[in-house]
């Protein structure tokens, strides 16, 4: 009982973790796409 319990526990940790991971590459990505386009809008004017 206990060690299911743990093991669900590790799993939902593991599952945020990746979930956290992966909303930080996808905000750097959205990121560094926003201020390519300002710049090449700033370069184009």
């Amino acid at each position: 009982m206990l060690q299911s319990m743990v093991a669900g526990l590790h799993n939902a940790f593991f599952v945020g973790l990746c979930l956290a991971v992966l909303a930080l590459v996808i905000s750097f990505f959205i990121r560094r796409t926003h201020a390519a386009k300002i710049r090449t809008t700033a370069g184009n004017e």
